[in-house]
């Protein structure tokens, strides 16, 4: 959602990825607010709030002020204190609609850091870092130029309330608190707009892998076969509705639990349970041993079962757990058409992933015609790193994007997501190639793993000039043909 006027802007709703491991104070943010959405920030910032009276409070108490001053003083505390509850739990949130509301409670906020301000001069020494914690909330609530805004009001309420007092500060000193007030809203901004970024481009990658997910398991439930999954510490991840029917269980009652406990549900339905649970035992010496075997199961009906249990390994070869398949052939040989459906489905699956970080379609550009054509690699490399986009800059240009990153497999399609709709964040704002690429790999380093990188060209096109410029960061170069002479650059 974003509100004209500049004032609380937030994309996306509070849910979304889950957050565990904050700490002390962190740790109370209510369930709804996910760390980086504006609820989240929005309570980071009354924290901030309280914290700032409750040392100004403690300033009262511990500075030898006059009794006229400290009274108060004291009693603006007071009121600030009651007022603060009905600042973040009604104003602000109704401003998200309301853009006045927000500039209101900045303009009172900062009448209220005025009086403050002109209350202290006097006794405190830099009493006017009172203005501080108002510059830093207006940044993290609402954003950049917000967090400047107020930077450049607390600083007009600085030197306007120096001037009533009948004293001017000195003119370094003064100089030097205008630009703090400026430098904290700019800094408190852009972190907030920057976790916002991230916590967007996050949920949608999110979205993404949810979708796949569930296209997945709904393939394992449409199978003939029962499908059970385990990761490498044994835990039961996967067991699909066939399994559950196979062997009359609830496949939910076994997710997280050891598979072993599965196993013996399983064995005591089989005419050799020590056999059955021995064979698997021996996967103890030999994690990475396939396993391929015959099971005759005798309950709830008698049938003749096939399982082949198999290691499953990531993209860099190493374990992540092993899948076990039972199918039934009691009444069928030959399953080698099934096989070859299933395979085709997860090919699909596969390339519906890669092809879901593709654009739907092409732009309309006056002056130029687009073509795009994307051919997904077989096997293990069908999902991968390989990315295109179109993205509409804000000065009229249209930015073109070849992308890469590095390595196969949903790791690699998920930093590929990552950076696609990162780059499509920084690019609002950002319609210089150049910059734009410092400002994605600055960002990005910290957010995938070290053992990959990302291979990006980034053009900037202006049908109306017939002008391309570009950016190639460590991609294949472009290839120009020209049309009347047949040539290629």
């Amino acid at each position: 959602m974003e509100v004209s006027g500049g004032w609380l802007r937030d994309d996306h709703s509070d849910e979304g990825i889950g957050r565990v491991g904050l700490t002390s104070m962190l740790s109370k943010v209510p369930g709804d607010a996910n760390r980086g959405s504006w609820r989240w920030t929005l309570y980071i910032a009354e924290l901030t709030a309280w914290g700032a009276t409750a040392l100004i409070f403690v300033i009262l108490h511990v500075e030898d002020l006059s009794s006229t001053t400290y009274r108060r003083a004291l009693l603006l505390t007071i009121v600030v204190a009651a007022a603060l509850p009905v600042l973040f739990r009604i104003i602000l949130p109704r401003a998200r609609s309301r853009a006045w509301l927000g500039w209101a409670a900045m303009a009172l906020s900062t009448l209220a850091a005025c009086v403050f301000y002109g209350l202290l001069r006097a006794e405190v020494p830099s009493a006017q870092l009172v203005f501080v914690p108002l510059i830093v909330i207006a940044g993290l609530v609402a954003g950049f130029p917000e967090g400047v805004w107020a930077g450049l009001l607390a600083s007009v309420g600085y030197w306007v309330t120096a001037a009533i007092a009948g004293r001017w500060p000195d003119p370094v000193a003064g100089t030097v608190n205008t630009m703090l007030f400026l430098l904290s809203g700019s800094i408190a901004g852009l972190l907030a707009s920057e976790m916002r970024s991230h916590y967007s481009a996050e949920q949608e990658e999110h979205r993404l892998a949810t979708a796949v997910r569930h296209r997945l398991l709904a393939v394992l439930d449409a199978v003939d076969e029962a499908i059970v999954f385990r990761d490498r510490r044994g835990i039961t991840r996967v067991v699909n509705q066939r399994a559950g029917r196979l062997f009359e269980l609830d496949p939910d009652s076994f997710l997280g639990e050891p598979t072993n406990e599965l196993l013996r549900s399983i064995a005591r339905k089989t005419e050799d349970p020590e056999g059955f649970m021995e064979t698997f035992q021996e996967l103890r010496d030999d994690p990475e041993a396939e396993l391929r075997l015959w099971v005759d199961q005798i309950l709830p009906h008698r049938r003749q079962l096939r399982l082949y249990s198999g290691p499953t390994f990531d993209e860099n070869g190493a374990l992540v757990g092993r899948i076990d398949v039972y199918t039934d052939i009691t009444e069928s040989v030959s399953r080698s058409a099934e096989v070859e459906r299933l395979y085709e489905e997860a090919r699909r699956t596969a390339e519906s992933y890669q092809r879901g970080l593709l654009p739907d379609s092409v732009p309309s550009v006056p002056r130029t015609n687009f073509v795009s054509h994307y051919v997904p690699a077989s096997g293990r490399r069908a999902v991968c790193g390989d990315f295109y986009d179109f993205i509409p800059l804000s000065d009229g240009r249209m930015g073109l994007v070849l992308g890469d990153v590095c390595g196969i497999g949903p790791g690699a399609a998920s930093d590929a997501a990552f950076t696609r709709y990162t780059l499509r964040s920084l690019a609002n704002d950002t319609p210089d190639p150049e910059q734009l690429m410092n400002r994605l790999n600055a960002h990005i380093q910290g957010h995938i793993g070290s053992e990959r990188f990302v291979r990006m060209l980034f053009a900037a096109l202006d049908p109306e000039r017939a002008v391309i410029e570009y950016v190639n960061a460590g991609h294949v170069p472009p290839v120009v043909h020209r049309f009347d002479t047949g040539e290629v650059q």
